[in-house]
């Protein structure tokens, strides 16, 4: 079961990351608790997860908790939303999905 993209902003969770990164801020924002804690128990994971953490971040690709819905702009929510219903809507009509 996934669900929409994230209500969460990519802006506040690159600051974080770049702010409170080596302790994993942006990581409990991002309803990821567990590693959150481990990044800050392992400082960053010697500062290599921070530098790692923070490209994904910029670049859109870091992903939240477990439905791992793409955490997104407020730009490209409503493209988002609209591609997602096309592929539905597209397997819906070749009967895999009901």
């Amino acid at each position: 079961m996934t669900s929409g993209p994230s209500d969460k902003s990519r802006g506040v969770a690159l600051a974080l990351a770049f702010l409170l990164g080596i302790f994993g801020g942006h990581r409990f924002y991002a309803g990821k608790p567990g590693t959150g804690i481990l990044m800050a128990l392992t400082v960053g994971g010697a500062g290599l997860w921070y530098v790692y953490d923070l490209i994904l971040v910029a670049s859109g690709g870091f992903h939240r908790g477990p439905a791992a819905a793409r955490m997104t702009s407020v730009a490209n929510r409503s493209r988002s939303s609209v591609s997602h219903h096309g592929v539905r809507a597209g397997v819906s009509s070749f009967g895999l999905m009901s």
